[in-house]
């Protein structure tokens, strides 16, 4: 009897280890989630083909709004923050700005900072901040470029006479507007000089100055002698004004020293005035000149002044208007 009992529990063992074979490939009946096809209930935003709602601007097909200034294309290398976005519209801004006013403003200011060799198109556009060919938009070449630096200058000329003043008067205004732009441009005056002026503004001076010669009753010859000869004077005074202000300077520290180097029979004006020689004052020093050369033209030849050549004319009121003078009448 006891070996009929150990024997059934033995069988009934291995019955249900038999039982309990076939439920091995099987997930339990606890964790059936995993197994399936599609996330957990508790966790499927992260398996949605979409963002969670909290983060949807990183997994969408554009960049973040704080991300997109580095992304654009136009972005500068360095410094791009500033400009995002505008880059394009900033360049067409400066761009609508180049004009042949500027242009030649700036090649005004290069020649007189650095002197005619520094002045090319490739240094103005450099210094205006554009390539070389966006000038030729508006001044087509270097012999243009100069012709307009002498019309921007004597379009800068300030006239202060009344146009019906005494032709004397007339004269020394003239020449002082002229010495003042000489000396406002001392480089771009050599340029002056040397062109042809074609221009309104640039003929504008030039035909007032020779209706005043002529209203004082000088024939036309005459008239340009004494027109040339005022401009000569103008622009010599200026040179000279440059040349003693910069010799005198040094000398006037060393005076004893230069007295004594000078031999009194020799030069017995030069030690007397010595101290005359170092005093210098070129507004005075231009203006006794200027009388002495208009005295010298009143005491020249003259025909009979034409009515028509009287300098109350229409260039002499443009010239005076320029200047903020209302025009006589």
């Amino acid at each position: 009897m006891p070996d009929v009992g150990e024997a059934t529990v033995r069988r009934e063992s291995a019955a249900l280890r038999e039982r309990a074979a076939p439920r091995q490939g099987t997930a339990p009946p606890e964790r059936p989630a995993p197994l399936q096809g599609t996330a957990p209930p508790e966790r499927p935003a992260p398996l949605q083909g979409t963002a969670p709602p909290e983060r949807p601007a990183p997994l969408q097909g554009t960049a973040p709004p704080e991300d997109t200034a580095p992304r654009e294309d136009t972005a500068r290398p360095e410094g791009a923050a500033p400009a995002v976005g505008a880059t394009p519209q900033v360049g067409t801004a400066q761009r609508a700005q180049l004009s042949r006013r500027r242009i030649v403003g700036t090649a005004v200011e290069l020649l007189e900072r650095e002197g005619e060799a520094a002045l090319s198109m490739r240094r103005i556009a450099a210094e205006l901040g554009f390539g070389v060919m966006s000038l030729y938009n508006h001044v087509p070449n270097k012999a243009a470029l100069l012709d307009a630096i002498s019309e921007y200058v004597m379009a800068d000329l300030q006239f202060a006479a009344r146009p019906r003043a005494d032709w004397r008067d007339q004269t020394r205004a003239l020449v002082r507007a002229f010495r003042e732009i000489s000396r406002k441009y001392p480089r771009s005056v050599n340029v002056v000089i040397t062109r042809q002026l074609s221009s309104p503004a640039g003929l504008q001076p030039l035909e007032l100055a020779l209706a005043t010669a002529h209203a004082a009753g000088f024939d036309g010859v005459t008239a340009v002698r004494v027109m040339r000869s005022f401009v000569a004077y103008a622009l010599g005074t200026v040179i000279n004004e440059a040349r003693l202000s910069q010799r005198l300077a040094g000398a006037a520290e060393d005076l004893d020293g230069y007295v004594a180097r000078l031999d009194p029979a020799e030069f017995p004006n030069t030690l007397a005035l010595a101290g005359t020689l170092m005093e210098y004052d070129p507004d005075a020093d231009f203006e006794f000149g200027l009388d002495l050369l208009i005295n010298a033209v009143t005491a020249l030849p003259r025909t009979r002044p034409l009515p028509a050549a009287e300098p109350s004319g229409r260039a002499a009121e443009r010239v005076s208007r320029r200047a903020g003078e209302p025009p006589s009448g």
